[in-house]
């Protein structure tokens, strides 16, 4: 009788164990899932419940134009240094110039001719790795981007 006691009292320390495992495991997946939906969502507002139609479309464009372009050389945070510089408070960095930054995204080899000091002491910074550049995006393209970008950094 005081084998089976203790046979019963094992088997129920054992069933209590693997019931703290499982909520553990479960807990874990919780976690595990909130930080991957966060990550899905890199940052980014919602834009269908916080602004009008005509400037959800535009940061939509501004969002697509970042994606295809801007977002395998910069953090999508606007805050995180990777293969190119943090972009939050890009424009403030050049000194709210939005002419030289624009000719910078075009072309920045090209710019460098200018002998911008900012833009020379940014190319060194990144051992002078070269900006890919895009010469066929548009004022509106650039700025859509622009704008995309200081509403994700804030």
């Amino acid at each position: 009788m005081n084998t089976r006691l203790h046979f019963e009292n094992l088997t129920n320390l054992i069933f209590a164990f693997l019931a703290f495992l499982l909520l553990l495991f479960s807990y874990g997946m919780v976690q595990i899932n909130s930080v991957e939906k966060e990550e899905a969502n890199c940052g980014t507002k919602n834009v269908s419940t916080e602004f009008s139609p005509e400037l959800e479309k535009e940061i939509q464009f501004g969002s697509q134009l970042f994606k295809n372009n801007c977002g395998s050389c910069h953090a999508k945070n606007m805050k995180a240094k990777m293969t190119g510089p943090a972009l939050a408070d890009v424009e403030k960095r050049w000194n709210g110039n939005r002419e030289n930054l624009r000719a910078w995204i075009r072309n920045s080899q090209a710019y460098l001719l200018t002998d911008d000091p900012y833009a020379k002491n940014l190319y060194a910074e990144y051992g002078e790795s070269v900006m890919t550049a895009f010469p066929n995006l548009k004022d509106e393209e650039i700025d859509a981007i622009l704008g995309y970008i200081k509403l994700v950094a804030n």
